[in-house]
This record gives C-alpha cells, sequence and structure tokens, in this order.
C-alpha cells in the first residue's frame, strides 16, 4: 500500500500542532500543584468556629464539665467552646414539643450537670470574647428518651439506697406496686424538699423514664 508523501507545508504545521499541545500540558501540570495550594482545606473549613456576636441570641451545645454557681461552659457545634454566665432566674415550667420528652427550665447554673444538652438564650457579652450572658437555660431530653413519660401515684412502701442510688418501691392503688430508682439529676418538689424526705409511708407522685425517676412530688400527709 503506497502513503502519499508529506509536502513540506504538511510537515510545518503537524510541528506546530505537536509543540502546542506540548506546551499546554507542560502548562498545565505546573499550574495544578498552585491551584490546588490556593484551595482551602476541608478540615480547616471545618474546625474554625464562627465567632459570636450581636446577632446570636440563642447557643445549643452541651454542658461541658462541672457548672460553678452562676457560670458553666457549653460545646457548641457551630461556637466551639463558649463560657456562659447566668445569675438565675424563676423557672417558667417545663415544656413539650408535639408530644416529644418534654424539656425543663433551670433556675441556677448548678442544677446543670456535665453532659447535659441545653439551649441557652440570651446574647453575647460587649466585653469579653466567647462569653455568653443567659437569661434564660433549658435541658432538653437526653437522646433515646422515652417519649412519654410514666406518672405513678401512691404510696412509698419500701425505700433503699446503694451506691448513691436510692430505690423506692411505689404502692399504687390498685395494689400493684412499681419500683423506680432516684439519683442526684431526680427533682424533687416542694422546693426545699430531699431525698429523706422520701421514707415509707409517704404519698407521693412520681414521674419516670425507663425505670428512673425525673421528678418526685411529696403529697401533703
Amino acid at each position: 500500500m503506497r502513503h502519499k508523501a508529506l509536502s513540506f507545508g504538511d510537515r510545518a504545521r503537524a510541528a506546530v500542532i505537536s509543540g502546542g499541545i506540548g506546551l499546554l500540558l507542560a502548562t498545565a501540570s505546573l499550574a495544578a500543584p498552585a491551584l490546588a495550594a490556593d484551595q482551602p482545606t476541608a478540615s480547616t473549613a471545618q474546625t474554625t468556629p464562627d465567632a459570636i456576636g450581636h446577632q446570636t441570641h440563642q447557643l445549643h451545645g452541651v454542658v461541658k464539665g462541672a457548672p460553678g454557681a452562676s457560670s458553666f461552659l457549653v460545646s457548641t457545634e457551630r461556637y466551639g467552646d463558649i463560657t456562659v454566665k447566668f445569675d438565675g432566674v424563676t423557672p417558667r415550667g417545663r415544656g413539650h414539643a408535639h408530644g416529644r420528652a418534654r424539656s425543663f427550665e433551670v433556675a441556677k447554673a448548678s442544677d446543670l450537670k456535665d453532659k447535659d444538652r441545653v439551649v441557652v438564650q440570651g446574647r453575647a457579652s460587649s466585653t469579653e470574647a466567647k462569653t455568653f450572658i443567659a437569661r434564660r437555660v433549658h435541658v432538653l431530653p437526653a437522646p433515646g428518651a422515652s417519649a412519654h413519660a410514666q406518672h405513678l401515684v401512691g404510696t412509698i412502701s419500701t425505700v433503699s439506697t446503694a451506691n448513691g442510688t436510692t430505690t423506692l418501691t411505689i404502692q399504687l392503688a390498685d395494689g400493684s406496686t412499681q419500683t423506680v430508682t432516684v439519683s442526684s439529676a431526680t427533682k424533687i418538689r416542694p422546693e426545699g424538699k430531699t431525698v429523706a424526705d422520701l421514707t415509707s409511708g409517704k404519698k407521693v407522685t412520681v414521674v419516670s423514664k425507663n425505670g428512673a425517676a425525673t421528678g418526685v412530688v411529696v403529697m401533703p400527709a
């Protein structure tokens, strides 16, 4: 099979095209590292927290460490660790949303504990960085908490304490009994009542989830 010989012009054009492609490839190989260096890394974008400011009126996060008398540290995804100053307030009661497990409002910082999930309402401090002045603090239910709390009304029949946890056996009106545990996280009412007031024969109303009492109201004798 015979091939037609290329003219001088054809050979010249082929050389120019080949050289141009080589130059483009070389330029691209040099430019790629420079462009990559200019791009922000994903880790940098995700780990740099936003700054709180005058437009910040609410924080969502988890209490970090033991709270003080009037302040606590809350760890948030958006702003990082923020110091919350809270002078206290008279709670407006518990809240709920569409049948879900209830949240409750605390009266003072010391009512909180490590790893509580909270919503804090207030404003950023105008004088201290990464500091938030709270006017309301709500504790959210723990993940996986039961959607409906169980209410028990009856009389304490037995009380036992072991390893800092008190177990109450409640005799209900139908004669059956139910056992619940009381811990430092249990709210005992009326104000001023403590675990020491939970004695045999006391009439109580207990709110519990998964066998743990979240609240106990001691009824008048």
